[in-house]
C-alpha cells in the first residue's frame, strides 16, 4: 500500500492491474402527493457547511410508508393535496424525494437514480433497439453504482386542529381562530451496498403545535391554508425530518472512505474511474490497495 499524489509526479506504486479500488481519506472538506410535497417543501441546508472535498455515491430508495390507512389520514392528505377518494397517496415517495433533493443540495454526494429506475432502463433500451440514433443513444452497461444506500420508513404522519374555523365566513373564505399539532416521524437506515451491512440507523420524530387566526379557502372541502404545504404544520414537521435526516446522513457519512477504482495503468501512470464531477482535485492523496 503506497500513497500517490495527483497533479504531480508520482512515485512508482508496484505492479497495480485494473479494477483496484481507491480511497481518499479527507474531512470537512392532477398532482400526486409525492410530487406537491416535493415541489412546495423548500429544504434549507445553512446547518451543512461548505463542501469541495470527493462525493461520495449514495442512492436513495423509496421509503416505506408504514401510516395505519385510517380516515383521519385519507381526510388530511384530501385536505393537503386533493387526493380523491381511495387516493390516499404514497407518503415515503414524497418524503425519499424530498430527501434526495436536499441531499444533491448539500453538494457533497453524487446521488444515483434508483426510485425510477425503470426509466432509465427503458431509455437504455431503447437506444439498444436502434431507434434512437447512435451518437445520442444512451448505453446499456454505463450506470454509476452506490457506496451506501439510505433506506427509510414513514411511521407517524398525523395532524389535529381543534378550536374550529368558528369566526365568520367572507364568500369562499373563511376566517377563525385555531390550533394544529402535527406529528411526522421516519426511520433512516444506511446500509453498505457492497456487504448489505447496516451502518448505521436512527429515528426522527418531529412535532409542531401552532395556534392563531387562520384564513382557508372554501373550495370542494379542502383549505388551501396560506402559502401550500410547507407552511402547514405537517408540512414544516415533515421539513424539520428531512433537515435532520440529511445532517444525519453527512455527519455518519463523513466516516466512510470516498472510493472508486484503477481504470488502466499506463506509462507510469494511473488513471481512475472518476474525474471533477466527482470533487478530486489536483494534490488529493490517495491510497491504493488490491480489495
Amino acid at each position: 500500500m503506497q500513497l500517490f499524489t495527483g497533479g504531480k509526479k508520482m512515485r512508482k506504486i508496484g505492479r497495480l492491474l485494473p479494477g483496484l479500488l481507491v480511497i481518499v481519506f479527507m474531512s470537512g472538506c392532477a398532482t400526486t402527493v409525492s410530487q406537491q410535497m416535493q415541489k412546495e417543501t423548500v429544504i434549507q441546508t445553512t446547518q451543512v457547511p461548505v463542501y469541495t472535498g470527493p462525493k461520495k455515491r449514495i442512492a436513495v430508495m423509496d421509503f416505506e410508508d408504514k401510516v395505519p390507512r385510517t380516515q383521519e389520514r385519507i381526510g388530511l392528505l384530501q385536505i393537503l393535496f386533493g387526493t380523491g377518494r381511495g387516493e390516499e397517496g404514497n407518503i415515503g415517495t414524497g418524503m425519499s424525494e424530498m430527501l434526495t433533493t436536499a441531499l444533491v443540495q448539500t453538494g457533497r454526494f453524487i446521488v444515483v437514480e434508483r426510485q425510477n429506475l425503470q426509466d432509465v432502463l427503458k431509455e437504455q433500451q431503447m437506444g439498444a433497439s436502434g431507434l434512437i440514433r447512435e451518437q445520442t443513444a444512451a448505453k446499456i452497461g454505463e450506470l454509476i453504482g452506490a457506496q451506501v444506500l439510505i433506506r427509510g420508513a414513514v411511521t407517524e404522519f398525523q395532524e389535529r386542529t381543534g378550536g374550529g374555523m368558528g369566526g365568520f365566513d367572507v364568500g369562499p373564505f373563511a376566517m377563525g381562530v385555531k390550533t394544529s399539532f402535527a406529528r411526522v416521524a421516519i426511520d433512516i437506515k444506511l446500509v453498505d451496498a457492497t456487504t448489505g451491512i447496516v451502518i448505521d440507523a436512527k429515528n426522527i420524530d418531529r412535532e409542531i403545535t401552532e395556534s392563531g387566526l387562520a384564513l382557508a379557502a372554501n373550495v370542494r372541502g379542502i383549505k388551501f391554508g396560506g402559502g401550500g404545504f410547507q407552511k402547514t404544520p405537517i408540512g414544516k414537521a415533515v421539513r424539520e425530518c428531512i433537515q435532520e435526516a440529511v445532517n444525519y446522513i453527512v455527519s455518519r457519512t463523513e466516516k466512510i472512505p470516498w472510493q472508486a477504482r484503477i481504470a488502466l495503468v499506463k506509462e507510469g501512470k494511473i488513471y481512475i474511474n472518476v474525474g471533477a464531477g466527482s470533487g478530486i482535485n489536483a494534490g488529493d492523496e490517495l491510497v491504493v490497495y488490491r480489495p
